[in-house]
C-alpha cells in the first residue's frame, strides 16, 4: 500500500493526530480544566466530560486576582494535553512504521530504532506524569486560594 516510509510515518501521523485532536475537542471543547462563576458567584469546576457543578456557600466575586492566576494554571495544563497528542501522534507514526516488515525488512538497526523509540516514549510518559502532577497541585493551590 504505502511504497515508502516517509508516506506510512505521514499517513500515519496525520490520522493519529486528527483523530485524537478530534476525540480531544469533541468530547472536552478543547478544555480538560475550566472554571465559571454562577449568577451568584459561586464557583463552577469544570473537569473533564461535563458541565461542572457550582461548589456550595462560595462567594468568588472580588476575587478576580485569584481566579486569574488560577485560569493562566488551567490554559498551561490544557495547553500541555495538546503537546501530549502531538507526542503521542509522533510516537504512534515512528512505531507503526518500525513494524511494518514490507517497508522495513530486515533492517540491521531496527531493533535499535524500536529499543530508542520504546526509551523515548517512557522519558515522554515520565516527564508528563511530572508535568500532570506539578500542575493539579498549582491548580489545587490556586483553587484553595480562590475559595478560602
Amino acid at each position: 500500500m504505502f511504497k515508502t516510509k516517509r508516506r506510512l510515518w505521514g499517513s500515519a501521523f496525520v490520522i493519529t493526530l486528527l483523530s485524537l485532536a478530534a476525540i480531544y475537542q469533541f468530547a472536552f471543547g478543547g478544555q480538560y480544566l475550566d472554571y465559571g462563576m454562577t449568577e451568584e458567584g459561586q464557583f463552577v469546576l469544570k473537569e473533564g466530560i461535563g458541565q461542572g457543578t457550582p461548589i456550595t456557600n462560595t462567594d468568588v466575586r472580588g476575587e478576580e486576582e485569584g481566579l486569574n492566576r488560577l485560569g493562566g494554571y488551567m490554559n498551561t495544563f490544557n495547553m500541555g494535553i495538546w503537546v501530549l497528542i502531538l507526542a503521542v501522534s509522533l510516537f504512534a507514526a515512528t512505531f507503526i512504521t518500525l513494524r511494518n516488515d514490507h517497508l522495513m525488512g530486515k533492517h540491521p538497526k531496527r531493533k535499535r530504532y524500536l529499543w530508542w523509540m520504546w526509551i523515548g516514549t517512557a522519558l515522554a510518559l515520565a516527564m508528563f506524569v511530572v508535568y500532570w502532577t506539578r500542575y493539579i497541585k498549582l491548580i489545587n493551590e490556586g483553587i484553595h486560594s480562590v475559595l478560602f
